[in-house]
């Protein structure tokens, strides 16, 4: 994941090869794309801490452009 290059965050792939993972954070599923139903993957972000437990989950992602901005907000001040 580019996005991840230069830290020391895990870089690794939720999806897998049979989606269960995915389905269970509802990242998997109907939307709407160009006025049409599909089905399709749901953009969402999950951080999980150290411990497994979900810190904080945006689902679904609405905003893409600001969404960066949003996610190290929040992970700044987990840093604190």
């Amino acid at each position: 994941m580019k996005s991840l290059e230069g830290t020391t965050a895990p870089d690794f792939d939720l999806v897998g090869s049979d989606g269960k993972v995915l389905m269970a954070y509802g990242a998997w599923g109907e939307k709407k794309m160009y006025g049409k139903t599909v089905t399709g993957a749901i953009r969402s972000t999950v951080v999980i801490g150290p411990e497994g437990k979900v810190l904080r989950h945006w689902h679904p992602v609405k905003k893409a452009a600001q969404h960066p901005a949003e996610v190290l907000g929040f992970l700044k001040e987990l840093a604190r």
